[in-house]
């Protein structure tokens, strides 16, 4: 009976010894560090601000190319580098044109070069969900005003003039990845874009709503 007990006694300590071998020699999966895509969609901007005036949604569009740092299967720092329609619309409002006194619908179209740069958290295999949250920087493009006859216009009143060349704030969204192949996804994000900055003298702010889709690709090797 006492050597029974002798040798469990002996055999107990072998066996965590061999599972603590096991984990340290168990090696960590190797992941693609890179992911590069292109992507493009829609969007709905408005400006806040505009205490006095009635402002509705724009339709526009954004494209451009989307580079990831994949530090683990969950975690990746990414950013996009976007052309980006952003602006409002106005049904109704008097103005003046050219020394004459008019009215009717205006469209303020603000053209961007937009850098969102956010952390993006994923869960899932071949469909992976995320969350995404980071600062945005803009770079004012052009900035141009129709009428309602799509004609371009110079209008002097105060909110359509003076437009910041730079703009920036906070954007944060959620979206679907669909795994197609080991190096291949489609991805579909929606993201809210609220500006901190004031874009003229008027106080007036910035914000879109985005329906982003985009193909991406894993380069490099794993490590």
């Amino acid at each position: 009976m006492m050597k029974k007990i002798l040798l469990l006694l002996l055999f107990i300590p072998s066996i965590f010894l061999a599972q603590n071998e096991e984990k340290k020699t168990k090696v960590k999966p190797k992941i693609y560090k890179w992911e590069l895509g292109l992507n493009g969609g829609v969007n709905f901007t408005n400006v806040k601000g505009l205490d006095s005036i009635n402002s509705v949604n724009k339709f526009g569009k954004l494209y451009g190319l989307t580079v990831t740092y994949h530090f683990n299967r969950f975690f990746s720092l990414k950013g996009d580098f976007d052309f980006e329609n952003k602006g409002w619309k106005i049904d109704d409002i008097n103005y003046n044109i050219n020394g004459v006194d008019t009215s009717g619908g205006i469209t303020q179209v603000l053209n961007y070069f937009d850098l969102p740069a956010f952390m993006h958290i994923g869960f899932g295999k071949k469909i992976k969900f995320d969350f995404n949250f980071g600062p945005y920087f803009g770079y004012l493009l052009n900035a141009k005003t129709f009428n309602s006859d799509n004609q371009e216009v110079v209008i002097d009143h105060p909110s359509f003039r003076d437009f910041s060349n730079i703009d920036y704030g906070f954007i944060y969204g959620l979206g679907l990845d669909f795994i197609l192949s080991e190096r291949v996804s489609f991805g579909i994000d929606f993201f809210v874009e609220e500006g901190l900055k004031e874009i003229n003298n008027q106080g007036l702010k910035n914000r879109s709503l985005d329906f982003d889709f985009g193909i991406n690709f894993l380069v490099g090797k794993k490590k």
